[in-house]
């Protein structure tokens, strides 16, 4: 006769911190894919911007550029605090948490953003 054996919870995984490397891989990503591209089609959009001689060029100032930049801030903001990662992170695969290994608060997310 065998006796039931108790189901236990697999041990946490430990928690490494993603390196300096992993990091500004991920902004570098995050910058070419989403903040390069929003704020070429903000200045198009909202600004001035000028092509010619096999030359462009975009100026974004005001107003404009400070609602392009409250959005870029939205991105890292809602991203991070929602799903823990931002475009760039999730291809480096590594992930924003709190430090005791949580998700991370919505005042933490919002200092976190400030500070960039």
């Amino acid at each position: 006769m065998s006796l039931p054996h108790a189901q236990t919870s697999p041990p946490p995984t430990a928690r490494t911190d993603a390196s300096a490397g992993q990091r500004v891989g991920a902004l570098l990503l995050d910058t070419l894919l989403v903040m390069v591209p929003l704020f070429v089609v903000a200045g198009i959009l909202f600004g001035d911007s000028q092509a010619g001689d096999g030359g462009a060029s975009v100026s974004l100032t005001g107003v404009p550029f400070l609602l392009t930049l409250l959005v870029a801030a939205g991105y890292f903001l809602v991203l991070e605090l929602t799903t823990g990662q931002t475009l760039g992170k999730k291809i480096v695969g590594i992930r924003v948490v709190s430090d005791k290994g949580g998700d991370v608060t919505a005042v933490q997310a919002l200092v976190r953003t400030a500070l960039r």
